[in-house]
């Protein structure tokens, strides 16, 4: 099989520094690297990686990112017994390439629970600047997937970060 055109514009390291707001949790910084690899195959390799300014370690998942014509499907999994199955569309044109998202998550029966099933995932690549625009938010109790694209429900979280390539390719 052969790659989805837009590969080429995703693929490659990318790192930056994010923000993010959880409910639960005190407002954080981050640092994060997150890896698209194109193997020859109809999918692309992902890995993410986050830390504090101060370098220990945060957060870390892998998964697989699938274009079939202007749908995407993004499979991800995290060692803390989650992962995330998400559904969206493709939208390339010759100026930006903007993918988005929404699934639910599933535990195992140790992982801690999230409330509410539905996670917006938002990426999007412009040309100018070669930035990564990478969002998510965490929802709890309301599955219309309008809400999730206009407004943040009360004790919502998210976070959002800006990642430029490690290299120049």
């Amino acid at each position: 099989m052969t790659s989805h055109p837009a590969f080429e514009r995703i693929a490659g390291t990318w790192s930056g520094s994010g923000f993010g707001e959880y409910p639960t949790i005190d407002d954080f910084e981050y640092r994060e690297e997150t890896e698209f690899r194109d193997i020859g195959k109809p999918f692309l390799v992902y890995s993410q990686r986050t830390w504090s300014p101060d370098g220990k370690p945060m957060h870390v998942e892998t998964g697989y990112l699938r274009f079939i014509g202007d749908s995407a499907e993004f499979t991800i999994a995290q060692p803390t017994g989650q992962t995330e199955l998400l559904e969206g569309r493709l939208d390339a044109t010759d100026e930006r390439i903007v993918v988005q998202l929404t699934g639910q998550v599933l535990n195992t029966s140790t992982a801690k629970k999230r409330r509410g099933d539905q996670t917006p995932l938002r990426l999007r690549r412009q040309r100018p600047g070669r930035q990564l625009l990478y969002g998510r938010r965490r929802l709890r109790d309301d599955p219309s997937p309008n809400r999730a694209a206009h407004a943040q429900p009360a004790g919502a979280g998210w976070s959002a970060a800006r990642l430029t390539p490690r290299s120049d390719r």
